[in-house]
């Protein structure tokens, strides 16, 4: 079965126009130029916006082929992600308890941890429950080919 050309299409356009959208993410700075640029803080969720929308938008043209390899990505960069969007997500945890508008840095290593923890633990999840769900071959198909015998 052969996917229309239009939606085929649709993949590189999106990522091209998330590219496009993330150059109005970027902060301002017009007027003003001197040493002290764009910080860490504000660059790295953009990166993070980035590398997510990028890789749903591939996931998304892979499964229109049944094809789940971009989930595959998603599971392995979520750490990644969450490590380059970690200021506002400890700004996050840290709103919630404190109300203030900096994270301090309690809240930055718990954060931290958190992601570290959780993101590694999601693939091998992700894995056993693939395990379970997908039922083996028939014993009368050959195991390289699976061809029938």
């Amino acid at each position: 079965d052969q996917v229309p050309v239009p939606l085929r299409a649709v993949p590189p356009l999106a990522v091209g126009a998330t590219g496009l959208a993330q150059l109005n993410l970027l902060p301002r700075n017009d007027f003003f130029v001197s040493y002290y640029g764009w910080t860490a803080a504000q660059i790295l969720p953009g990166a993070a916006v980035a590398l997510i929308a990028v890789v749903l938008l591939l996931g998304a043209g892979l499964a229109l082929r049944a094809d789940h390899r971009g989930g595959w990505a998603l599971l392995v960069l979520l750490t990644p992600i969450g490590l380059l969007s970690l200021h506002p997500l400890a700004g996050v945890v840290d709103g919630l308890l404190h109300g203030a508008p900096q994270p301090a840095w309690s809240a930055y290593a718990t954060t931290a941890l958190a992601v570290v923890l959780v993101g590694p633990a999601v693939l091998p999840l992700a894995l056993a429950l693939r395990r379970r769900t997908v039922r083996p071959p028939a014993a009368h198909t050959c195991p390289t080919c699976g061809s029938p015998r």
